[in-house]
């Protein structure tokens, strides 16, 4: 047990202080739904064996916001419910994101490993919390189990801020 509390210490110090804050960014033109895409990649929150990934993505074209995400971990989370991530903001209210769009899954059975990645829409409501509220906590929703992070956080909301500034300031080149 005193093992495991010093391996999320370490975890979590690295994450503050070794993981970029830097943002970066990828533009692209999405051939499948001829947009142009500028998204972010590699924000993670690392856990003992895995990470979660949610790398804010913007579409020019429309002009709207969503998260492709990623799950990668032994413990297995069925993402199935239309609330399977909750953020806990600052003002102590809850914010539902609705996986509408199927997510897939795919196991290493050598490594017992689990992976899960989708995308999940963003309303502007969201957005403007983000860019105003500090985030305390994210819940990962699943059928039978949830998985909750709070370590991180911070790192990851700082690198969507840039994004989202630079977008209403007009200082990113898309």
């Amino acid at each position: 047990m005193i093992l495991k509390i010093y391996l999320l210490s370490f975890i979590s110090l690295f994450q503050i202080f070794c993981l970029p804050n830097k943002l970066i960014l990828e533009k692209e033109k999405d051939i499948n739904v001829n947009v142009i895409k500028l998204s972010e990649n590699k924000n993670r929150l690392h856990t003992e064996k895995g990470y979660l990934e949610l790398n804010l993505v913007y579409y020019k074209n429309n002009e709207t916001f969503f998260f492709d995400f990623a799950y990668f971990d032994q413990d297995w989370i069925y993402l199935d419910s239309v609330k399977s991530f909750m953020f806990l903001f600052k003002d102590s209210n809850y914010y539902f994101l609705d996986t509408k769009v199927k997510t897939k899954y795919f196991q290493d059975k050598t490594n017992k490993m689990f992976k899960a990645y989708g995308r999940v829409g963003i309303t502007d409501d969201f957005i403007d919390k983000i860019a105003n509220q500090k985030i305390y906590g994210l819940r990962i929703n699943g059928r039978y189990k949830f998985i909750e992070y709070e370590i991180g956080i911070g790192t990851m909301q700082l690198r969507w801020k840039k994004m989202i500034y630079g977008l209403r300031n007009n200082k990113l080149k898309i």
